[in-house]
């Protein structure tokens, strides 16, 4: 493309706001881009020329000489390579910055309004398929790149706290803090209350909360509060939900069945929809028959779900959480039931309705139309005419969030808690009225880090908590280092921790005093410890100890299970106690260890310390990819079981003979070993975080103490380490972390996880043209080609930045498309592979020409 100069009134387009002379000049196909850029112009509040010599530097010299220019979807397809605007079409001087910065940010609103989806802030997230072609740039033309900050999780007692300062009676009316936070002063912005006739008021009703109060003109006038604002925070306080989510939940009004305290029964309200034998059930109160026991339980539906709602119909929208949380469905039901009393609606709500202001971001038409039309439970009574049917907006929570927090600094301050310093705790910014420390949308990662550290949480439960997105993968990092920046860097000092980490402990052992041992190291249990590691150090024999990659085994390995060995440490009696003899400790009797032979992290046997906690890190990750796909089968079994439950009943009902008989006996038994594993795999994964846990607690507790630990790296101390979740809708990028986890830490067995990676990277040498290779060769070679091809294509993309470089290389792999023309790798690919492999790679051109003639009947396409 060439630079060539542009005045900007040549072609009378100076001053067009509409834009009309683009699809004049370039043709009809052009109208979309002008729809959007006539749009844009017309939200903008300042600086129009240069926003407007921006937009026709972009369509007249960069989008019209390229041949898909006209189509949005083309030029923002994360596939199009596209060179670079400032280069192409903008001056060389501050004014050219200007224009670059302004055309970027028109594709910015182009994406976050027609390409994207709303995350847990109700703030539009691009979908992963886009992104914007055009860098930022400083004042000085260079890339500028914004800074990502990382908030901490809010502790858990803080949470509890708040929800018993929102929730602080038995109804709404005992809510005295959460009724007067907004609004609750005789101010012109009323808040969450609203006025009301001397009729709407039951003063017999717990739940209406009203006052009188006057005008400034001196009129009496008669207010009621609304509890939604309220009551949505406390759902955010409780589940590990997006507030968009929260906002968009459906109170159940016109579902078939109508949940109460005292049990089901069938609605008989005014919306009441469905029939008995085909029940609606759109409502946050989800309906449960257990076929086996004949109870009916209450679970939770939550009728959106993000990205992963796209290209399903109506009846597939959302998931539902299996948990009976009676306190909370406690107060959701009260919530509806004063909804439906004092602001109550007539019709569900059709979403073509809502704006943007209560969606977060734009919605196609589609999007839109295949949502069912919703009785929202958080509708803003306080709002004005049609607002009152409708969700709360998109930063409603943010005032509420924002006292409340205040109002929780102001009590630790009263109880007399700070910092170790004496400074006072903050949650907020000071000097800011809205601004705080730990924004709303981290309370999902502080309550899945609380439930699953501090909760002991199974992760095969809280995979359900998070919309059956069990792919959680923990890393480490430090707060004063970038996340990105220490993965690699702990990634880097794996191998050598590995040789030193064992021995330092086995030294440790052999040589501390028995208080050194109580406080510094990590046990599973400590009556163990006294019986194999001596109060005196000149009795302990380290001979007997075994160095395994996570921590040390205190009986040498011993798997056997002889009877004839029945008293010596080991495997066989590493579980939990099956007797206790106070008297003659040596005849108390252990079980086996829960999941088999060398599965330390539930061993009794099993000691550790924090130089051992990447490690442990590494075993998580793994234990985590095998329970996600432990759990994928257990729940493709339990839906065909359910579904030969209710055939079995429909024929009990109609007293007919039952068929499948065989098969559900067959499902059953697969079903309940698919359990079982999923339950050990669950309960390694949450010893593994106990012991994680428990290493972060000895690293703080020595920090304060003023004791010395080794380093784990030099670029951060221990008191800065923390433990983060991520939640992976990537197969291939747990994979790929299980696979480069497993040629450090050999002992880690990676299962199917070589084999489904390598079928990942086959399929894109074939789209590359490259025969594919992996399935050539021997597991062992799979997995150390897969790692080596990963971290060069990595660090092609995103060089210096490993985490980032792969997950780009997974995103260009599981789009099904050309890496080469995702990534713009400037490398040959089979030259890197042979490199690798030490020998030539075969195109799939030279194979398919080598086939003689009349029967090459296949032909690759480029």
């Amino acid at each position: 493309m060439k630079k060539s100069k542009m005045r900007p009134g040549e072609g009378g387009r100076k001053g067009d706001l509409q834009l009309s002379w683009l699809p004049l000049e370039f043709g009809g196909q052009w109208e979309e881009w002008r729809d959007l850029a006539a749009q844009w112009i017309a939200i903008q509040e300042r600086g129009l020329n240069h926003r407007l010599y921006a937009l026709r530097a972009l369509f007249a010299r960069y989008l019209s000489v390229t041949d898909f220019g006209a189509s949005p979807a083309a030029v923002l397809d994360r596939r199009t390579i596209l060179p670079d605007f400032y280069e192409v079409a903008c001056p060389r001087s501050s004014q050219g910055v200007i224009y670059n910065n302004h055309a970027r940010a028109f594709l910015q609103w182009v994406l976050d309004c027609r390409f994207s989806e709303p995350d847990d802030y109700g703030r539009p997230i691009v979908l992963s398929a886009y992104r914007n072609p055009i860098a930022s740039r400083s004042e000085t033309g260079n890339v500028s790149r914004p800074q990502e900050t990382v908030h901490s999780p809010l502790p858990y007692r803080y949470i509890c706290e708040m929800r018993e300062l929102l929730a602080s009676g038995p109804n709404f009316r005992d809510w005295s803090w959460a009724r007067l936070a907004i609004g609750g002063e005789a101010t012109r912005n009323s808040g969450d209350w609203f006025p009301c006739s001397e009729i709407d008021v039951d003063e017999d009703d717990p739940d209406c909360v009203w006052r009188l109060r006057f005008t400034k003109a001196g009129k009496k006038r008669i207010e009621m509060w609304s509890p939604a604002r309220a009551v949505a925070l406390l759902v955010k306080l409780t589940l590990p939900l997006r507030t968009h989510q929260v906002r968009m939940l459906d109170s159940g009004e016109a579902d078939t069945w109508w949940y109460s305290d005292e049990g089901w029964r069938l609605n008989d309200g005014p919306l009441k929809s469905g029939h008995v034998h085909r029940p609606v059930g759109r409502g946050v109160f989800r309906r449960v028959e257990d076929y086996d026991t004949g109870k009916t339980w209450t679970a939770l539906y939550i009728n959106t779900n993000k990205t992963a709602d796209i290209r399903k119909g109506r009846e597939e929208l959302g998931y539902v959480i299996p948990w009976q949380h009676d306190n909370l469905i406690y107060w959701l039901a009260k919530l509806r039931s004063w909804q439906a009393k004092y602001n109550p609606i007539d019709v569900p709500v059709k979403w073509s309705e809502l704006k943007i202001k209560h969606l977060g971001a734009a919605r196609t038409a589609t999007q839109l139309a295949v949502t069912p039309d919703t009785c929202f439970l958080f509708r803003d009574a306080a709002g004005t005419g049609d607002q009152r049917r409708k969700p709360l907006h998109t930063m409603a929570l943010d005032p509420l969030w924002s006292k409340l927090l205040a109002e929780l600094a102001r009590r630790c301050a009263a109880r007399g808690e700070t910092l170790a310093d004496g400074r006072p705790l903050q949650f907020t910014v000071p000097g800011s009225a809205r601004t705080t420390l730990y924004p709303l949308h981290s309370l999902r990662v502080s309550l899945l880090s609380s439930l699953a550290l501090d909760g002991d949480v199974p992760l095969v439960v809280l995979s359900k908590l998070v919309a059956g997105h069990s792919r959680l993968v923990m890393t480490l990092y430090y707060t004063k280092v970038g996340v990105t920046h220490m993965t690699g860097v702990l990634n880097e000092a794996s191998s050598k921790l590995e040789e030193s980490a064992s021995e330092g402990l086995q030294r440790f052992l052999a040589e501390a005093s028995y208080e050194q041992l109580s406080s510094h190291a990590v046990w599973n249990n400590a009556d163990s410890m006294r019986v194999t590691v001596s109060e005196r150090v000149e009795d302990r024999n380290p001979l007997g100890w075994m160095a395994r990659h996570h921590g040390i085994c205190l009986v040498g390995g011993n798997t056997s299970g002889n009877a004839a060995v029945d008293r010596v440490g080991g495997c066989h009696n590493g579980g939990p106690s099956m007797f206790e003899s106070d008297s003659r400790p040596q005849r108390s009797l252990h079980g086996p260890v829960p999941g088999g032979a060398n599965n330390c992290v539930r061993c009794r046997w099993f000691v550790t310390d924090p130089r051992f906690i990447d490690a442990l890190r590494a075993h998580f990750n793994n234990l985590s990819y095998h329970l996600a796909e432990s759990t994928k089968l257990a729940r493709g079994l339990e839906d065909s079981l359910e579904h030969l439950k209710s055939r079995r009943y429909a024929a009990e009902q109609a007293n007919l003979p039952y068929t499948e008989h065989a098969e559900y006996l067959r499902t059953e038994r697969r079903w309940e070993a698919a359990i079982e594993k999923s339950n050990q795999l669950a309960g390694d994964a949450a010893a593994t975080l106990r012991l994680i846990k428990r290493c972060l607690d000895v690293v703080k507790r020595l920090d304060e103490e003023g004791d010395s630990l080794h380093q784990l790296v030099a670029v951060g101390a221990w008191r800065d380490l923390q433990i983060a979740f991520k939640e992976l809708d990537s197969e291939l990028l747990q994979i790929a972390g299980v696979c480069d986890d497993t040629e450090v830490y050999p002992d880690e067995q990676p299962g199917k996880a070589v084999i489904r990676r390598s079928q990942f990277l086959d399929s894109a040498l074939y789209r590359e043209g490259i025969q594919p290779i992996f399935m050539t060769l021997s597991e062992e070679e799979q997995l150390a080609l897969g790692n080596k091809l990963m971290k060069r294509l990595a660090n092609e993309v995103h060089p210096g930045d490993a985490a980032a470089g792969v997950a780009r290389v997974v995103g260009a792999i599981e789009s099904g498309e050309r890496l080469t023309k995702i990534l713009g790798l400037q490398d040959d690919l089979a030259l890197m592979l042979e490199a690798d492999l030490g020998r030539p790679v075969a195109r799939v051109r030279d194979l398919l020409a080598a086939v003689p003639q009349g029967r090459n009947k296949l032909r690759y396409h480029e």
